[in-house]
């Protein structure tokens, strides 16, 4: 309700004896006090109220406009008690018995009034804002977004395929025979959109290795660092990515990567080896960066985002924590940092794309992927419309078509829950 609608103070005039005055105010006083603790009784019921939302928003509606029409009303009737202040002011204006001190006193009188008033509107302000979101909340087709939960957490707990094991064992001549065990696999996941919030997860406190998940939190700390250095007042700067790299067979690593199918004296500029470890997952380049600067940022970043595992231990990893790192390269990506397109397109064109990307067609996708001994991971920004961040843990580390179809029909789902929280 706009402050403009409400009637406006006429101005009266004095002569009401101190004593009545005073008999009056107390009575208005009290008054007023009772409506506010019926006030507060019934905004606390209010907001148990919305709390249950899920459960009968329509009904929290009609209250909350009750409540609203009910506090407007009562603003009336505030606004006529200051009016009827006013016309005393006025009165006492005009006398001389007095008027001084009553003046003065009415002044304060009317401010407080005019505070509560103040109050009472912005308290229906906030009311509206609230449900304004429970109006947004509710147009959710929550039906469609269970049924799609229900399928999602029934392929998370019995769709995957077995993780095989092969083990020898002794048999019944003392020869030992290679066995295959099967067993199901450790499977996290985390979604979150990045506009309005919304999560599901699943498991997402079960530690994982994170084979070269790793990479990408380890190259937003170094990214992070360089650009502190370069708007900051730093005399020397220690992350001068310009500086050469020259491969020698002595650096070669084993595992993913493609320096080591270059030539010795190949040389590299530092930045050049960041861009590797994010598109091609170069243990080499992983391995020349971290002797060069350290894990020292590494550490901090994973304490400062309120990581759980990876702040214990950098190699290890929850779905959580792979969806806390995704969201801080989204804000690192989209700010004015001069690295913040260059980790964009690093990320975007990241290989071995048969997870997230292919999941979700047509759409860009800056991830990073992990494949290791007891990991097969992959952790994204999805760059719809309205985008979000998805990361999927397993032990699946068989990979193939097999492994691969089920993901990415677990990603797909992910998907799905996204795009009805739009419709």
């Amino acid at each position: 309700m706009n402050r403009g609608n409400l009637p406006s103070r006429r101005r009266l005039q004095y002569g009401t004896p101190v004593a009545a005055l005073a008999a009056v105010f107390a009575v208005l006083f009290t008054a007023a006090l009772a409506v506010a603790l019926v006030f507060v009784a019934r905004y606390s019921s209010a907001t148990e109220a919305y709390k249950t939302l899920e459960h009968d928003a329509e009904s929290i509606s009609e209250s909350a406009e009750a409540e609203i029409s009910s506090l407007e009303v009562r603003i009336i009737e505030l606004e006529r008690e200051a009016a009827k202040l006013q016309k005393e002011k006025n009165e006492l204006i005009s006398s001389f018995a007095d008027s001084d001190k009553r003046y003065k006193e009415l002044l304060e009188q009317i401010s407080n009034l005019e505070a509560r008033l103040e109050e009472k509107q912005l308290e229906i302000n906030r009311m509206r804002e609230d449900l304004e979101r429970l109006g947004r909340v509710y147009k959710v087709d929550m039906s469609a977004q269970f049924e799609i939960i229900s399928e999602l957490e029934e392929l998370l707990k019995n769709g995957a395929p077995p993780r095989r094991i092969k083990t020898l064992e002794t048999t019944e001549t003392g020869e030992e025979a290679e066995v295959t065990v099967e067993e199901y696999p450790k499977i996290a996941l985390f979604y979150q959109d990045i506009t309005r919030g919304y999560t599901y997860s699943y498991n997402d406190g079960e530690v994982f290795y994170s084979a070269s998940c790793l990479k990408a939190p380890f190259a937003l700390s170094l990214l992070e660092a360089a650009t502190a250095e370069i708007t900051g007042s730093a005399e020397k700067r220690v992350y001068d990515f310009d500086e050469i790299y020259t491969y020698t067979a002595a650096d070669a690593q084993t595992g993913s990567g493609i320096i080591t199918k270059q030539p010795e004296g190949t040389e590299y500029t530092y930045l050049e080896l960041i861009e590797l470890l994010l598109s091609q997952s170069d243990n080499v380049a992983y391995a020349q960066l971290k002797k060069k600067y350290g894990t020292d940022g590494f550490r901090a970043l994973a304490s400062r985002l309120g990581t759980t595992a990876m702040r214990r231990d950098l190699s290890t990893m929850t779905a959580s924590d792979g969806g806390k790192v995704m969201l801080a390269i989204y804000e690192f990506i989209s700010g004015d940092s001069p690295y913040a397109q260059f980790m964009y397109d690093a990320m975007v064109k990241s290989n071995h794309r048969v997870l997230i990307p292919a999941a979700v067609p047509g759409k860009p996708v800056a991830h990073k992927y992990g494949w290791d001994v007891d990991a097969y991971h992959d952790m994204g920004i999805v760059f719809d419309k309205n985008p979000y961040v998805v990361v999927i843990l397993t032990n699946l580390d068989e990979g193939g078509s097999e492994v691969d179809d089920y993901i990415r029909s677990v990603l797909k789902l992910v998907d799905r829950l996204h795009q009805n929280f739009y419709k």
